[in-house]
């Protein structure tokens, strides 16, 4: 009876392992299967893409040069590729020859098909449709763009920002400028470019007025965005902070961004601010709108305690361009502090001199 029982359990276990043993061959194969197919869709969708590109190259190119003809209109997936084509001729010229590039979008009924997947396509394709559209300076999407520059993808965020203000840069700015300086994912050397993009006439007003209206806690990042403002208006700035400022951060940004003569009395006292890097930052402005007269004073920067500002003060009077390489070396010879000649040695050695 025993042994009746052993065996229908032992035959019950075999049959159990040799059903999970189908299973797993039947799972591998299908695995391979679909790996083998997904590598045939890839491969299709690249030799279309390819022999899309082969055959529209030469159109975008004639393009250029005169208005469209008749052509066979891009269907499907080809609506896609030709958007890539798209930005990447627009990205490489600039004035009538854009223009032409939109005649041919038009011409190919790409524009609807863009405005489309801002809508409702996926994330790289919307992304692809946001330059796309800007590159058109399409109005109708101009909205969608200010609320996409808002996405939490920062790549999104930032094709619908540039959009935007390829679109409209007088409205653009005001709109995007709050929202991008909280972003932590937006560095300030990006929003800098796209307020060079956007242009003084567009930035100066939104600019001073944010600058002027900051909290000091705000005020250095937007003082360190003046260089795409007017240089009125970038004085305007710093003069205001420079007299208002408690922090040694927006000190060092009004310095950093300083171009204004007309502040030099100011820059001159911070030389000899009890504050290493600010004293640095004050012998940088001096090299940039000092006066032959400002020498002695950056020579005695040579001997400071901080070697940072050593070298900064050893590095501007090498680059001044009104002084020549016989003054500098009888700087260098004249220096009875031993800090101050080494550094003057090195800084002289750097320029190979």
């Amino acid at each position: 009876m025993m042994d009746i029982v052993y065996r229908e359990n032992t035959d019950l276990i075999v049959r159990f392992a040799l059903g999970i043993g189908v299973a797993a061959l039947a799972m591998t194969v299908l695995m391979i299967v679909s790996i083998l197919l997904m590598r045939g869709l890839f491969l299709s969708r690249d030799r279309q893409r390819q022999e899309f590109m082969e055959r529209w190259r030469p159109v975008f190119v004639e393009a250029l040069f005169q208005p469209p003809g008749a052509m066979p209109l891009p269907r499907g997936e080809e609506r896609l590729y030709f958007l890539y084509l798209f930005n990447h001729y627009h990205s490489l010229m600039k004035g009538e020859n854009r223009e032409q590039l939109n005649r041919l979008a038009d011409a190919a009924g790409i524009r609807s098909f863009a405005r489309g997947l801002i809508r409702k396509g996926n994330m790289p394709r919307r992304i692809v449709a946001s330059y796309a559209l800007g590159f058109m300076k399409d109005e109708s999407v101009f909205d969608a763009l200010i609320e996409g520059a808002s996405d939490e993808n920062t790549l999104l965020s930032q094709a619908a920002a540039t959009a935007a203000v390829q679109i409209d840069p007088v409205r653009a700015v005001p709109l995007l400028l709050p929202k991008l300086l909280h972003r932590a994912d937006w560095p300030v050397s990006n929003i800098d470019t796209l307020l060079a993009m956007a242009g003084e006439e567009a930035v100066s007003p939104v600019l001073r007025e944010s600058i002027m209206n900051a909290a000091e806690k705000e005020a250095p990042n937007l003082i360190r965005l003046l260089g795409s403002a007017s240089e009125e208006a970038a004085s305007a700035c710093i003069g205001y902070w420079l007299e208002r400022a408690r922090e040694g951060e927006t000190i060092s940004a009004c310095l950093q961004m300083l171009k204004d003569a007309h502040y030099l009395p100011l820059v001159r006292s911070y030389t000899k601010h009890p504050t290493w890097y600010l004293r640095l930052q004050a012998v940088a402005t001096l090299g940039r709108i000092g006066h032959r007269n400002d020498v002695a004073m950056i020579v005695g920067l040579l001997a400071d305690k901080e070697w940072w500002v050593r070298y900064r003060a050893a590095s501007v009077l090498a680059d001044m361009p009104f002084l020549t390489h016989q003054e500098v070396t009888a700087i260098r010879d004249a220096q009875t502090d031993r800090y101050a000649r080494d550094v003057m040695d090195t800084v002289m050695m750097e320029r190979g001199r």
